[in-house]
């Protein structure tokens, strides 16, 4: 993630979150650590931005932060929001959803057991109708690894249990991705980045287990990636690259060429805006077209990049308003 930004002025921040009817709404984190949420309607158009804050503070005047965060949908409407907050005391999960449209947010509930978790955090609706939750962990003699918990079609929680990593574990500063695709029996697969700029691939298995991690290259020098699913219901990668010390300022992507098969080369999108970029979000429109989003660093406003064709190039289009105040 960037740095963070004035209080409601700037996005530090921003995730997509997909709903069942294939509508891609966007999650984002303003100044102060609070999350905002915008809803894509039926007809393509974006709501106001509606707030959903912090946790409640545990003592006075000691207000907790989001750090990362991550939203996903499904079984049906439901959508739940996932995030590592900190204070000046301690460090938690929390959690929090929304049953339907229009329907009131739950509030924050705290998910005890990891509060050793490297900041970011990831969650997917695997095909059974269970929520995956997983943050990176140094726990591993190899680097960086993830720890996992899972909440069950049933409502129940299992606890942290440990992944893994590939070789030279996960970059510290690169948020890994979790997503429903076809090359899993439960549906998930998981995504990140070592060290040295490679790409990796996990998918989960039937019993739960994890396959081992499998090279998609590297594009670049990769500062974040994003993924999402296509027209088809093949997967989408779109990487940002730094192309000067401390402007990341070029996209690439690569995708499977069906849904669970191979995996093109990485190709450039280029330079979509003349300032740094970041913290990339792939999205699906009511069209089935992608739309790439990206955080402008120090300015206001998204970046919008959308697929002409199915199969077509990315094209900029009209930027996002920035975040209103909080």
């Amino acid at each position: 993630m960037g740095q963070r930004g004035e209080a409601g002025q700037r996005a530090v921040g921003v995730r997509s979150i997909t709903d069942d009817e294939g509508r891609g709404h966007v999650l984002a984190e303003g100044g102060g650590g609070n999350l905002w949420f915008k809803e894509r309607s039926p007809a393509d158009a974006f709501s106001a931005w509606q707030p959903l804050g912090v946790p409640a503070a545990e003592a006075p005047h000691d207000d907790w932060a989001f750090i990362y965060m991550w939203g996903t949908t499904g079984p049906g409407p439901l959508i739940d929001v996932v995030g590592t907050a900190g204070n000046t005391a301690d460090r938690a999960v929390f959690h929090r959803s929304r049953l339907a449209p229009g329907a009131a947010w739950s509030n924050w509930i705290r998910l005890p057991g990891d509060d050793d978790f490297d900041g970011d955090i990831v969650a997917a609706v695997d095909y059974e109708g269970g929520l995956d939750v997983i943050t990176p962990i140094d726990n591993t003699s190899q680097g960086l690894g993830l720890a996992h918990r899972r909440r069950g079609p049933d409502g129940t929680w299992t606890d942290w249990t440990a992944i893994g990593c590939p070789p030279a574990g996960f970059n510290a500063v690169i948020t890994p991705l979790l997503t429903t695709g076809s090359d899993s029996p439960k549906g998930l697969e998981l995504f990140g980045v070592s060290p040295d700029n490679t790409v990796w691939h996990s998918a989960q298995a039937t019993d739960g287990g994890w396959s081992e991690f499998a090279s998609l290259g590297s594009p670049g020098t990769v500062t974040g990636i994003a993924v999402a699913a296509g027209e088809g219901g093949e997967l989408h990668l779109c990487a940002t690259l730094q192309a000067h010390p401390g402007q990341d300022q070029t996209v690439a992507h690569m995708r499977q060429e069906a849904q669970g098969g191979s995996w093109s080369g990485w190709i450039s999108l280029g330079h979509p805006d003349t300032g740094a970029v970041a913290n990339p979000a792939l999205i699906l429109d009511s069209q089935l077209r992608l739309n790439l989003l990206l955080s402008r660093v120090g300015q206001e406003g998204m970046i919008t990049l959308r697929q002409k064709t199915a199969d077509g190039p990315f094209v900029k289009r009209p930027a996002l308003p920035g975040l209103p105040p909080h």
